[in-house]
């Protein structure tokens, strides 16, 4: 009789157990499709949300573009309004002035170009990296130095355009120094084992970056440079 009770005891624990168990894997299985459309509708809304950003970065892109364009041929127009209509006479004194002052910011243009093509050549010619950033430091460091002094510089003129046309050279190629150069710097720090396709990728980017920066910020600068020059009528050398 004991026997036979031990026995209708376990199928009864066996039958419960196996309810459990079916009625805890229909709750999982529930559970589990739930999350996968959480995950399907997340997944969604974050590809929704890059093809919108991509659209929008297109979009800003053409307008500063635009903008850029549209800088330009104010520019180009003033310069040849003053050019071709501006008929004071300029004391040769101030004249002269005015000629030293533009060597003054050319010099120091050039000295600017020469040592960005230095560091950019270390990597061109596959120098080691302490080498690149040696030249780095050099060029940046100029960079900083040579903005420090114009912003403590007393302006030639009440219109001040020549010298806040070098600062604001300064300022797109510093941001280029600090951003894109860094960022190839890092890049070109890894192994070569250890670069991947989307290194390659960004590679790319900040090189471009960095020309369509600095030529933006390089035309703007000469752009300038000849109103100063047609201001104070003397020519500038080809």
């Amino acid at each position: 009789m004991k026997s036979i009770l031990l026995l209708f005891i376990a199928v009864f624990v066996l039958l419960f157990n196996g309810s459990l168990s079916a009625q805890s894997k229909k709750e999982l299985r529930i559970q589990n499709e739930k999350l996968s459309m959480e995950h399907f509708l997340l997944q969604a809304k974050f590809d929704s949300a890059k093809v919108a950003g991509v659209f929008l970065q297109e979009q800003l892109d053409a307008k500063t573009t635009e903008a850029e364009k549209f800088e330009r041929q104010l520019l180009m127009l003033e310069a040849d309004f003053i050019s071709y209509f501006d008929t004071t006479k300029i004391d040769s004194v101030l004249k002269d002035k005015a000629i030293a002052w533009n060597d003054t910011l050319v010099h120091d243009q050039e000295k600017m170009l020469d040592l960005e093509e230095q560091f950019v050549n270390t990597i061109v010619d596959g120098e080691e990296i302490s080498v690149i950033k040696d030249q780095y430091k050099k060029y940046i460091a100029f960079l900083y130095k040579t903005e420090i002094k114009y912003k403590e510089m007393a302006p030639f003129d009440t219109k001040d355009t020549f010298r806040k046309a070098l600062l604001d050279l300064l300022k797109a190629f510093i941001s280029a120094a600090e951003e894109e150069y860094a960022e190839m710097v890092m890049i070109y720090s890894k192994e070569t084992e250890d670069l991947t396709d989307a290194d390659y990728d960004r590679w790319a980017v900040i090189t471009s970056n960095a020309d369509k920066k600095e030529q933006l910020a390089n035309d703007l600068f000469l752009l300038k440079q000849r109103i100063f020059a047609a201001e104070y009528h003397f020519k500038l050398k080809d």
